[in-house]
């Protein structure tokens, strides 16, 4: 222990710095802390972290540990400081040592960075960087989709197979200059390249060219960070349609790139904490409310949320035009800044204001993040390819977040935040978690730490699963990762299940089964640091239950090691199982038959001639026979009904589309709900009243979403009386509901109690792999 008695005194230390601290410019910001403290010694990056040997006096070393925790580079996370005394050397001054490959424990890998500001000036200014659209430096760039293995060095990422000029090899030695030990640093004499093709002519890139590709209604198909992209004029009915047909993609909604934040006001209502979200390192999709002529002034589709708007004295004018093909009936927009040279050049270069930046695959797959596969899909049939000639060594979507609730909610949780470690307050050291088989991630343990894989996507999807599979065995390698514990879903069908009970038997153990819902309430309680019991409600579609039914909307006091179930919705069956997924008017034709309510003959009079009379009549029959109709009291499915039963979705194009629309048409000004304390058969039999009395969709929408808000609270008012915490959790997929969500945590702020909801790992089924592994803790 360094004591100020001894502050005179030339001191030893060994440091060993633990969290994202390689990849972030960690070595260089140590480098140059230690010669303004005029400490004496190096540093080093291993497979465990950041090394430090430090020599000095006593207050010099004890200044230079407390400013590593608070002047640490932004993109960095200091999880820990180890301190241990070394035996002075004698250092003369401070140096950054080779590298030193370690086998054991593993550290935090920094996620991709958008590019910095200073590197978009040096692409114009600097004469060796001129165009050079890979430009990066120890504050941007790409990180995890170029690393192959630890420590983070040039020869462990894809940049190995471009060797450095002397020009940025003084640069990267260069204590002064913001490339000091920058890895991927490249120029255009020693960096990636990129190519287009356009017409079966390759060439270097001509923006213009580009430009123009997209004003004629063509697409483009561009190599981005994590994978391939397509893109189109948002204002293009025609281009938007055909990037439909391309990929396989009817109705479910395009994320939008705007060149700048202005842009994006002249789109979309943009709170100030949705400026955040939008222009952080993370440069997440963020979901905003699109700026039409009805809700420009205020109005009915206000948000709940009180955060204000960001940019106040924004100029009137018309509010900026997508097509209505982008979001296909949602009041809601998926905007997106530019965070890679090339997309700040597109924009610059005469490209449209809001250009659609959607992935590039067939709906439903992976991500191609291969050259040649892309040329395969897209080569023929985009305006231009566009690519560069560096390999992406582990593929990532881009991520979608909200703002909901008071906070940030993920919806997807990859490029950005992949592989950012999370912070557990137990022990989860070898615990491996295969996840769900919708919106999938897996997680592993590592000390008090996991992480969580890229979104691998729904595992029914055969190349999705293979994504899977590749992405566990490059995480294991990665991490140096070897499991001792496996949890997986409690469903016995699901791929990661069986994908884990394989590698579970394979290593002479069985797998931790873990209840759907119980692991959702877990992974909310582990992220916020909660070891107490709790009172939870998760909502979603579907969740293997222990008695075998389908589970979807828990009312559950539990811990890590069980649960107690204290409620749910009423059952509702599903004619054809999971086709009443994929065909809400299944039901709701099933509802109606089981409230028994008079005007289900008019209303099955729209559905025919919609459906067609066979298909109908066939289902009926299932319904009145009670063949193939497992029950479920998914609260998805009763969002799903009533979708339909208010015709805004017999067939949905996408998950979860019928409660998108349900909730884009929601009256806000509306306090009045249904009652739902006599069942979910009792609001359908309202809603259907509401209908034959000719009262609007946006009235009956927002009936229904306050009963639900209200029935909620008073649900859990009841079980806070067990536990006495005064802490409720809120999570599962029907969360993604802003309005819903943010009714209910304002309803429960009003009752003083505390409304917790998932904030760094996504509160659908892409948090569940959180939360098998903390039961799975709990189990040892």
């Amino acid at each position: 222990m360094i004591t100020a008695s001894t502050s005179t005194a030339i001191r030893a230390v060994r440091l060993r710095i633990d969290g994202t601290v390689q990849g972030v410019g960690f070595r260089p910001f140590i480098y140059r802390l230690a010669a303004t403290l005029g400490v004496r010694g190096w540093v080093a990056n291993r497979n465990d972290g950041v090394v430090i040997h430090a020599e000095g006096r006593g207050e010099q070393i004890e200044n230079f540990i407390d400013l590593i925790g608070k002047r640490a580079p932004p993109a960095s996370l200091v999880v820990h400081i180890e301190k241990s005394p070394a035996r002075s050397s004698g250092h003369k001054g401070f140096s950054i040592r080779e590298s030193v490959p370690l086998s054991g424990r593993i550290t935090g890998i920094s996620p991709d960075l958008p590019v910095c500001s200073q590197c978009l000036e040096d692409m114009k200014k600097q004469p060796h960087r001129r165009g050079y659209l890979l430009v990066n430096c120890t504050e941007c760039g790409p990180r995890f989709t170029i690393i192959r293995k630890l420590p983070y060095d040039r020869i462990n990422t894809s940049m190995s197979s471009f060797p450095i000029c002397c020009r940025c090899s003084e640069e990267y030695n260069d204590p002064g200059n913001r490339r000091f030990h920058a890895q991927p640093v490249g120029c255009n004499s020693c960096g990636p390249r990129y190519t287009m093709t356009a017409a079966g002519i390759s060439s270097e890139v001509d923006f213009r060219k580009l430009a123009a590709i997209i004003a004629a209604g063509g697409i483009l198909a561009v190599k981005g960070t994590g994978g391939f992209n397509l893109i189109c004029d948002a204002a293009g009915n025609e281009a938007v349609a055909r990037l439909r047909e391309l990929k396989g993609r009817d109705r479910k909604p395009f994320a939008v790139m705007f060149g700048d934040i202005a842009s994006v006001k002249r789109f979309c209502k943009v709170s100030n904490m949705e400026e955040m979200a939008l222009t952080s390192q993370k440069r997440p999709v963020v979901v905003l409310q699109q700026r039409t002529a009805k809700n420009r002034e205020g109005g009915s589709n206000e948000l709940l949320e009180t955060e204000p708007e960001s940019g106040a004295g924004y100029p009137a004018g018309e509010a900026g035009q997508i097509s209505s093909l982008v979001n296909c009936g949602l009041d809601s927009v998926g905007a997106i800044l530019p965070y890679m040279p090339f997309h700040h050049m597109l924009f610059e270069s005469g490209s449209p204001p809001a250009l659609v930046f959607t992935s590039a695959n067939k709906s439903g797959d992976p991500l191609t993040a291969v050259d040649d596969d892309a040329a395969v899909l897209y080569g023929g049939s985009s305006g231009a390819l566009v690519s560069y000639n560096r390999e992406i060594i582990n593929p990532a979507d881009d991520s979608v977040c909200k703002v909901a609730g008071g906070g940030i909610q993920i919806l997807r949780r990859a490029r950005g935040y992949v592989p950012e470690m999370i912070t557990l307050p137990f022990d989860a050291d070898g615990i491996f978690a295969a996840g769900s088989d919708l919106k999938n991630t897996f997680a592993m343990g590592m000390g008090s730490s996991v992480v969580l894989s890229q979104h691998n996507g729904d595992l029914e999807n055969w190349k999705a699963f293979c994504r899977f599979k590749n992405n566990y065995g490059k995480f294991a390698g990665l991490f140096g990762f070897s499991p001792q514990q496996i949890a997986c879903d409690l469903h016995p069908g699901y791929h990661s299940s069986r994908f884990a009970g394989r590698l579970a038997r394979g290593k002479g153990m069985e797998p931790v089964r873990v209840q759907h819902h119980h692991a959702h309430i877990a992974s909310c309680m582990a992220e916020h640091g909660i070891t107490t019991a709790v009172s939870g409600v998760c909502m979603d579609g579907t969740g293997y239950g222990d008695d075998g039914n389908i589970w979807g909307s828990e009312f559950m006091i539990c811990d890590y090691s069980g649960y107690e179930r204290h409620g749910h919705l009423g059952w509702l069956p599903l004619p054809g199982g999971d086709a009443a997924v994929k065909e809400p008017w299944r039901t709701a034709l099933a509802s109606l038959h089981g409230a028994g309510h008079k005007n289900i003959g008019a209303w099955k009079a729209g559905l025919l001639s919609s459906v067609g009379s066979e298909k109908v009549e066939t289902v009926e029959k299932m319904i009145t026979g009670n063949i193939n109709s497992p029950l479920s009291s998914g609260a998805g499915r009763l969002f799903d009904a009533v979708a339909a039963l208010t015709g805004l979705c017999f067939e949905a194009g996408y998950d979860g589309e019928g409660p998108m629309l349900l909730e884009s048409i929601c009256l806000k000004s509306i306090d009045e709900g249904y009652d739902f304390s006599s069942g979910s058969l009792d609001v359908i039999a309202r809603v259907m009243d509401d209908i034959a009395a000719g009262v609007g969709n946006g009235l009956i929408s927002a009936r229904f979403h306050n009963g639900l808000a209200d029935h909620i609270c008073k649900t859990v008012k009841r079980m806070n009386r067990i536990t006495g915490t005064g802490i409720i959790v809120i999570t599962g997929g029907v969360f993604q509901n802003s309005y819903l969500l943010n009714r209910v945590v304002q309803l429960l702020r009003q009752q003083n109690l505390t409304a917790l909801t998932n904030r760094k790992v996504p509160v659908n089924d892409g948090g569940v792999s959180l939360g098998q592994l903390a039961i799975a803790a709990s189990k040892r």
